[in-house]
């Protein structure tokens, strides 16, 4: 079999399994993947899942994936899937399966990484870095090892990006409207651990 055919395949086999287990759990929630609506809603509750996320590093066998899950209240207006990502986010969750690391948060219950309690407010930001996603910025950056230079980086991953700068691994990162599990689940968990969310024309901008 190819390398894309096998990830398909995994890809499919991690939402079917994610998917059995909601819908055991919570059988009147509803279902969003890849942007789309799978399965209605009954509850006003809906579940937004991106189960490989990204799936190009997964491919290539870069350490930068992972999956992710967002439980929304269904807004009002649902014609536009990006009105989802301004809807209320009641809980989330971003797994990294290479690192074994589970960052999760819930609606004003704060943020987590395994058991860890995640808070911006306690770390030294003389450590910091940008990451500025998929934004044209030229931002001068202070690096983590104490050098100053002019850089973009990108792991891929837009929630895996919103997932660090939670944890303090990075001061701030631009975010196109990708995955709508994505934007959900990186926006709560920056959220909870007391980072700032803010929204310039198309691009989500997450910061300390």
């Amino acid at each position: 079999r190819s390398v894309q055919e096998f990830v398909n395949n995994t890809r499919q086999r991690v939402i079917d399994i994610i998917q059995e287990h909601l819908i055991k759990s919570n059988p009147g929630h509803g279902i969003i993947t890849d942007n789309k609506i799978t399965r209605p809603s009954k509850t006003g509750l809906i579940w937004a899942i991106n189960p490989i996320d990204c799936p190009e590093n997964f491919m290539h066998r870069l350490p930068f994936f992972g999956s992710c899950i967002a439980l929304l209240a269904q807004p009002t207006e649902e014609k536009d899937m990006k009105n989802y990502a301004n809807s209320d986010i009641l809980a989330a969750t971003f797994f990294d399966p290479i690192r074994d690391e589970m960052f999760w948060a819930e609606k004003n219950n704060n943020a987590f990484l395994n058991a860890r309690k995640l808070m911006l407010t306690h770390i030294n930001k003389s450590q910091r870095m940008k990451l500025h996603g998929n934004a044209q910025q030229e931002d001068e950056i202070s690096l983590i090892t104490g050098r100053s230079k002019n850089a973009n980086r990108n792991f891929g991953s837009s929630v895996m990006h919103m997932a660090y700068l939670a944890a303090g691994r990075i001061n701030e990162t631009h975010e196109k409207f990708d995955d709508i599990a994505n934007i959900c689940t990186g926006k709560l968990l920056v959220q909870e651990a007391k980072g700032t969310i803010s929204t310039k024309q198309d691009t989500i901008i997450a910061t300390r």
